[in-house]
């Protein structure tokens, strides 16, 4: 038996990451509106996504989306 993990989005899309049938491989899933994309990925490209560590900072609404562009970056 694999194990599926789901995460319902805030504008209704889905994501989905699976165990493989094919050892040290797992698959990701988006669906949204009916299109769907799958992509593969190795142990070890995972452990590196893992590894990613993200600070954004949110803006408040009166903020310009230019400004809230500049603010948004991967650390």
């Amino acid at each position: 038996m694999r194990k599926i993990y789901q995460f319902d989005g805030l504008d209704g899309g889905v994501l989905s990451i699976g165990e493989c049938a094919e050892p040290g491989q797992l698959i990701v899933r988006i669906e949204h509106n009916g299109n769907c994309a799958d992509m593969r990925l190795s142990r070890e490209e995972w452990q590196e996504l893992m590894r990613l560590n993200y600070h954004i900072a949110f803006q408040s609404p009166e903020a310009s989306e230019g400004e809230a562009e500049s603010r948004l970056k991967a650390v």
